[in-house]
């Protein structure tokens, strides 16, 4: 992670009362949007910001800036107006949707907050800059620290949407480290919230539908044996993540689920903390990035958590190409790779 400099210098270059967009990318989830949000309401004294969220919103984010009070805007016409640029939580350039030319079209300083494994190639201009730590679980922890060594003041309501971005990307603290509780604690502190309280800022009901999906991908799913873990498959025509998470807390380390409709791939993985201990696998970077060439598209994620959007016909293919490789990676790291299906 570059030091607080970064931040500091990125900030002293706009004016005072300068007008800076806060991007998250497409469909962002409560991270990104309360990486933004926390930004907008701490730099709000010094500067006129506005969040920016490409395309559209997700429920849960949603449900989040109703109850933080926080604006934000669908889309942009123009960047004309803006002094700077800060992009929050971005796995790739794709992943800025139908805003990606006009911000990589902009001229002015552009800063990238992040916490994912690089898998992609950021712009080589001067005006770019970037602050990337993939050992955070998430990009509010990169916020709250950045704030916090800067001397920002953090009031409860920015406390309480750094505490719901840990929250949700941390899976509730499945992957979460000493340093993230550390920062939890401090956050909860602040927030003047309990947990149960933090919770109720983004949860919602499971829809129906998403609820069947979960118990569709348990009927669907596919076990292997592979040496001593348990890697399961399910095809799945929605809420891919959601199931993918589903099938390792049922007992799976490695869990994929994915479809393809249309000659395009929709593909999610969730791997438990005992897993990525013992190996030290990154899925993003062992297993997902090299999908995006033999499946034209583009992967993002996290050690333990990662996403593929690309083409094809068959995500039996795609799960077949995940499978291979994550055999030569055992492998290569000294473990059992035999695998074996159980019917």
């Amino acid at each position: 992670m570059h030091s607080p400099n970064t931040f500091n210098s990125f900030l002293h270059s706009i004016k005072p009362k300068g007008k800076i967009a806060l991007f998250t990318h497409s469909g962002a989830d409560v991270d990104a949007f309360a990486s933004a949000s926390s930004l907008y309401f701490a730099l709000k004294p010094k500067f006129n910001a506005k969040i920016i969220v490409p395309d559209h919103i997700s429920l849960n984010a949603k449900i989040l800036a109703q109850k933080t009070k926080t604006p934000y805007a669908i889309n942009a016409n123009s960047l004309s107006e803006f002094n700077a640029l800060i992009i929050v939580d971005l796995n790739s350039t794709e992943m800025l949707g139908s805003m990606k030319e006009k911000v990589l079209s902009f001229k002015g300083p552009i800063l990238l907050l992040d916490h994912h494994t690089k898998t992609f190639s950021l712009p080589k201009t001067k005006n770019f800059h970037c602050i990337i730590d993939s050992k955070r679980v998430s990009s509010t922890e990169i916020v709250f620290l950045l704030l916090k060594e800067s001397g920002i003041k953090l009031n409860s309501r920015i406390a309480s949407l750094l505490a719901a971005g840990i929250i949700t990307d941390s899976a509730g603290f499945h992957v979460a480290d000493s340093d993230t509780f550390s920062s939890m604690a401090e956050l909860m502190k602040k927030s003047k919230k309990n947990f149960a309280e933090l919770m109720q800022l983004f949860e919602s009901k499971p829809e129906p539908s998403q609820r069947i999906a979960k118990l569709k991908a348990a009927k669907r799913a596919r076990i292997y044996k592979a040496g001593e873990f348990i890697i399961v498959t399910a095809e799945i025509g929605a809420f891919e993540a959601d199931a993918a998470a589903v099938l390792t807390r049922l007992g799976a380390d490695l869990a994929f689920a994915g479809k393809a409709e249309k000659g395009l791939i929709r593909l999610s993985a969730r791997a438990n903390s005992s897993f990525l201990l013992k190996t030290g696998i990154d899925l993003a970077k062992d297993i997902f990035s090299k999908l995006d060439e033999k499946f034209e598209g583009n992967s993002g994620g996290h050690a333990g958590a990662a996403g593929f959007n690309g083409k094809g016909e068959s995500i039996e293919q795609v799960f077949s190409e995940c499978l291979a490789l994550l055999k030569e990676f055992l492998k290569l790291k000294g473990f059992s790779a035999e695998t074996k299906e159980y019917p």
